[in-house]
């Protein structure tokens, strides 16, 4: 058994699964997921876990933090 026919042989089945492979791909982007498809944006909640009390940098930001969260809730609904 020549190693060119072994070659030969597996070329018609490497096309075959490119082939598949390709078409699979398309048709994976060509169908848009369900989670795209709705508009309307779903509600989500926020659970903020902290402690201000560690260094300056921290507590500033903590201030920031708790002006900045409800400003977005208000935006967001």
């Amino acid at each position: 058994m020549d190693i060119s026919t072994d070659i030969s042989r597996s070329c018609p089945a490497r096309a075959t699964l490119w082939v598949l492979v390709l078409l699979a791909t398309l048709l994976g982007l060509a169908a848009p997921p369900a989670a795209r498809a709705s508009t309307a944006a779903t509600p989500f909640k926020v659970l903020a876990l902290y402690n201000g009390t560690w260094d300056a940098a921290h507590i500033s930001f903590v201030h920031e933090a708790n002006d900045w969260f409800p400003e977005q809730a208000t935006q967001s609904g």
